[in-house]
C-alpha cells in the first residue's frame, strides 16, 4: 500500500509488548529484564503522566494493537488500572502479563471494568516444587493458581503461560489440563530466551528441544478446543506440518 505522494507509509504494530516496570515480587532466576525486588533499585521508573502520553502516542500510530503491559510485576503500579483504561479510550486492546501472585478478585474486576481485553498469568509446573524455585520465593505456584481462580471468577479472558526447561518439559500434558480446568482460552508454552538473569540458565538440547516441539503439535491435536502455542520457537511451523492431524482422530 502507497500513498499518494508514493511513499510507502511506516508499518503499524499490531501487538506492543510493553515492561512497565523493573519492580517484582518475585525473584525468578530466568528473568530476561533482571528485575529487583525493592523499589528503590527500580531506578528510571516512567511516571504515570509520562506512560499516559506513551499511551496516547500510541493510540494515534497504532489504533486496533493489542498493548501487553507487563514487567517486572505491573501489579505493583498503582495506576495500572489508570493505564488499562486510557488504553481502552484510545482504541488499543489492553492485556496484562503477570505472575498471578497478587491477583485477586477486587484486582480482576478492577482490571476488567477499565478494560484490560484479559491476563496472562505464568505457571511452570503442575505443583509448586519446580515453579517455586524457578520463581525464587515459596508460595509462588499457590499464588499463580489463586490469581487464576480470580481472573476466572471475574469473567476475563486468560492465557496461561510456561516458559519449558529440562526439568518441566515432561509436565505439558498436566499442565495443558490445569490450563483447560482453569478456562483458560490459550496455553502459550515459551522457550528460553538468554538474557537477563536468563543468560545463566541452560536451554534445552536440541533433542529434547525437537521432542518437546512434536509434544506440543500433538497436545494441540488432542486438545482443539483451546490454542496450544509454542513461543520463541521458530521451528514450531515445520513440526506442526510434519504432526497434522495427530491425536484428532485424522
Amino acid at each position: 500500500m502507497m500513498t499518494r505522494s508514493g511513499e510507502t507509509p511506516p508499518p503499524i504494530p499490531y501487538i506492543v509488548s510493553w515492561n512497565v516496570t523493573r519492580q517484582c515480587n518475585l525473584a525468578c532466576a530466568h528473568c530476561y529484564l533482571d528485575a529487583v525486588q525493592r523499589k528503590s533499585e527500580a531506578r528510571d521508573e516512567l511516571s504515570a503522566e509520562a506512560c499516559l502520553a506513551i499511551i496516547g502516542q500510541l493510540a494515534r500510530t497504532a489504533r486496533g494493537a493489542m498493548l501487553v503491559l507487563t514487567g517486572g510485576e505491573p501489579l505493583l503500579r498503582s495506576d495500572l488500572v489508570q493505564l488499562v483504561a486510557a488504553a481502552r479510550d484510545g482504541g488499543l486492546m489492553p492485556v496484562i502479563g503477570t505472575n498471578g501472585t497478587l491477583l485477586d478478585i477486587t484486582h480482576a474486576k478492577s482490571l476488567r471494568d477499565a478494560g484490560a481485553a484479559g491476563v496472562g498469568i505464568s505457571l511452570d509446573s503442575a505443583g509448586p516444587r519446580f515453579h517455586d524455585r524457578l520463581r525464587g520465593v515459596p508460595g509462588a505456584w499457590a499464588g499463580a493458581r489463586s490469581g487464576m481462580a480470580a481472573v476466572r471468577k471475574a469473567d476475563l479472558a486468560m492465557v496461561v503461560h510456561t516458559t519449558v526447561f529440562e526439568e518441566n518439559r515432561r509436565d505439558l500434558p498436566a499442565l495443558t489440563e490445569i490450563a483447560m480446568q482453569a478456562g483458560a482460552m490459550a496455553f502459550n508454552i515459551f522457550f528460553l530466551v538468554c538474557t537477563g538473569r536468563g543468560i545463566t540458565q541452560t536451554d534445552l538440547s536440541s533433542e529434547s528441544y525437537e521432542e518437546t516441539l512434536c509434544e506440543i503439535a500433538v497436545l494441540q491435536g488432542q486438545h482443539p478446543e483451546m490454542k496450544i502455542r509454542a513461543r520463541c520457537a521458530p521451528y514450531m511451523r515445520r513440526i506442526q506440518g510434519l504432526h497434522a492431524g495427530e491425536g484428532s482422530g485424522n
